[in-house]
């Protein structure tokens, strides 16, 4: 940008050396400086083109923190979500699920209740368990990502199914 403003002022500079020959028949040498006067040409395309690439360089930047602020925001949302999920199923729907199969086992050991509905009580224990699996897995993941955008990179997927 300072460039080109100042070729606008001085478009053209030049230094060198001269010699003509003079009516004698002698040569004379000596310095030459060479200066154009911007009059009607005072570069004003250079200069747009110059102030358009920094605006550019300037509003490329603030797209960019503002996606990365928008990517900082939704991966701290997504790992505090699913650390809520993770300890929901941990401190409440596990406990409750190990109720019931307790009190239906005891049920059953009274015969008040049928194997079929022990085995449900069972399966429905482990469906808890196994989305408490998965809650984990998703916490984890999104920890991941917020450790690697916090190093400087961005989040990649990061899904089971791209692994080996």
């Amino acid at each position: 940008l300072r460039v080109a403003r100042v070729r606008a002022f001085l478009p053209e500079l030049g230094v060198g050396a001269a010699a003509a020959r003079r009516d004698g028949g002698d040569w004379e040498a000596g310095p030459a400086l060479r200066i154009g006067l911007p009059i009607f040409d005072q570069q004003q395309g250079p200069r747009a083109r110059a102030h358009a690439e920094v605006s550019r360089a300037h509003h490329l930047a603030d797209a960019f923190a503002a996606e990365l602020g928008a990517e900082a925001r939704s991966v701290r949302e997504r790992a505090e979500a699913t650390y809520k999920t993770a300890v929901h199923l941990r401190d409440v729907v596990l406990p409750l699920r190990q109720q019931v199969l307790d009190e239906t086992l005891k049920q059953y050991n009274a015969m008040n209740a049928s194997t079929f509905e022990l085995l449900s009580a069972k399966r429905d224990l482990v469906a808890a368990g196994a989305r408490y699996v998965d809650a984990l897995r998703d916490y984890w993941l999104a920890a991941a990502d917020a450790k690697a955008l916090a190093r400087g990179g961005l989040p990649g997927d990061t899904t089971l199914e791209d692994s080996p």
